[in-house]
């Protein structure tokens, strides 16, 4: 079937087509901002017209399986040509506000050490906040247990995740030794600023707080299946505030 493909499907295309199929394989669904971006240029969308003659190996932006297969086996024999793409569509769709993706190709070009500045740069535990618990889910179903292990913002998540699915002291005691570990550091949480992307305005006092909104956003979202409402008082060991947990990072 490869020797098919490779034979009556690819080799009759013009150089720059068959260049083009190699790079986007990578893409569930083609689509020409996406291509252009993975790719750094310009001429995806007429290069998506030029393949109009494909059909139905290749129809409303999607490959055909056994196609995609052949191009990715290929693709696999360059590696360096492979990771600059996944670098490309790990930026793009870090750019889009799409972290799930960013840190998916981070991952498949083989970036470890860009996943946890992907997850940072995205908002870190402040995911919860603006995304849902279902995204902070997905990046965290991720996310390599040595990165979370090495980063102490990622086991931030880890611990909030444990309260939200009801193991409230085991994610109260993860809390617990995250400030521990990080207590000796210089005030981590003034670099780190708790991964609020708007910032300013804390800067110039020189703190790190949560906004009231935040700060009882948070509280309700741990406190979901731990206690009635943002009941923290029960916790072992007294309740992780909010300011807490702006204090480690």
């Amino acid at each position: 079937m490869a020797r098919y493909i490779a034979e009556q499907v690819t080799a009759p295309l013009a150089p720059a087509l068959q260049d083009f199929l190699h790079d986007v394989v990578l893409l569930p669904a083609i689509d020409a901002e996406t291509a252009d971006a993975l790719r750094q240029t310009r001429d995806s969308r007429a290069l998506l017209g030029r393949l109009a003659d494909l059909a139905p190996l290749f129809e409303a932006g999607r490959l055909h399986p056994l196609l995609a297969q052949y191009l990715l086996n290929r693709l696999q024999n360059e590696p360096e040509r492979r990771q600059h793409l996944c670098r490309n569509a790990s930026a793009h769709f870090a750019g889009a506000g799409d972290i799930v993706a960013a840190v998916r190709y981070a991952l498949m070009g083989g970036e470890g050490a860009a996943v946890a500045r992907r997850v940072i740069e995205a908002g870190g535990l402040r995911l919860y906040l603006v995304h849902g618990v279902g995204s902070l889910r997905k990046v965290a179903a991720l996310l390599p247990a040595a990165t979370v292990a090495a980063v102490p913002r990622l086991r931030l998540i880890e611990a909030l995740l444990m309260m939200n699915d009801g193991h409230v002291e085991d994610g109260w005691r993860l809390f617990r030794q995250i400030v521990r570990e990080t207590a000796a550091e210089t005030d981590p949480v003034e670099q780190a600023e708790f991964d609020l992307p708007d910032r300013g305005a804390d800067r110039g006092r020189g703190h790190s707080r949560l906004r009231r909104p935040d700060r009882l956003s948070l509280g309700a979202g741990l406190s979901r299946k731990g206690a009635e409402t943002v009941g923290l008082a029960q916790y072992p060991g007294g309740a992780p505030s909010m300011t807490s947990w702006s204090a480690c990072t």
